[in-house]
């Protein structure tokens, strides 16, 4: 029990290290730039644009583009931001800072999918033990500093360990 008290209290810690990290440097950070351009370029409803510096698939700024839906639609945008011409200025909820959250979103994710696949893994595993190895999982420390950049690996461990997850249920597509 104490041991899901402190993974609590490390979640907790996530927000204040987000906001310590963008308020004390809202400059993207090495590649960083890269990612962050094409996907304003996608908010902007330029789908055709692609930045050839850029060597990985582009399920980081669709996923970015899902994410933010519910946030422009929350803010009077009911078309959830999406733009479908280049140029129709759908840009709210795409600085640098906003599009950082969504690691911390894939952060949430990773934890729940992590202790689901430890349950499959150990079915008679303690709470304590399930919570332990998905604290492993989350708070490690080259995952860990990725959570407060705009950069492609908590959706890679996210979608790898989700893919696992799949197969260990016997789902597929």
């Amino acid at each position: 029990l104490s041991s899901v008290f402190a993974l609590c209290c490390a979640f907790l810690l996530l927000p204040p290290f987000y906001l310590f990290r963008t308020y004390l440097d809202n400059e993207p950070y090495m590649d960083e730039i890269f990612h962050v351009r094409q996907t304003q370029a996608y908010c902007a409803g330029n789908w055709t644009s692609w930045d050839p510096k850029i060597t990985t698939l582009p399920g980081l700024y669709l996923a970015a583009i899902a994410y933010r839906i519910p946030f422009c639609a929350i803010s009077g945008d009911f078309l959830g931001g999406i733009s479908l011409h280049a140029n129709d200025g759908h840009t709210q909820y795409c600085d640098t800072r906003f599009l950082r959250t969504v690691n911390l979103a894939f952060a949430i994710g990773i934890a729940f999918i992590s202790a689901d696949t430890t349950r499959l893994l150990h079915p008679h595993a303690s709470a304590k033990h399930i919570m332990l190895r998905s604290a492993v999982v989350v708070f490690n420390p080259v995952l860990f500093f990725f959570y407060f950049l705009y950069y492609t690996d908590p959706a890679a461990i996210f979608f790898l360990l989700l893919s696992y997850n799949q197969i260990l249920r016997r789902r597929t597509l």
